[in-house]
């Protein structure tokens, strides 16, 4: 495999996994269960509530 597959390679896989966590954090939040997310240093719980619904995020890469 040469580089330039190397990181076109990498950079559809971090866009399918910034997808696949996306949705995640999406059936946690229609299912009524908390996430915990790092935030300044500590790790921080959301409830439910406090998940920005994922029709309302706006992600850095976009599968295609």
């Amino acid at each position: 495999m040469t580089e330039q597959e190397e990181q076109e390679f990498s950079s559809k896989l971090n866009k399918y996994v910034t997808l696949a966590t996306a949705e995640a954090v999406e059936e946690h939040r229609l299912l009524g269960h908390s996430i915990a997310i790092w935030r300044d240093g500590k790790v921080v719980h959301l409830k439910p509530e406090e998940i920005i619904p994922l029709s309302q995020r706006q992600l850095d890469a976009k599968a295609t």
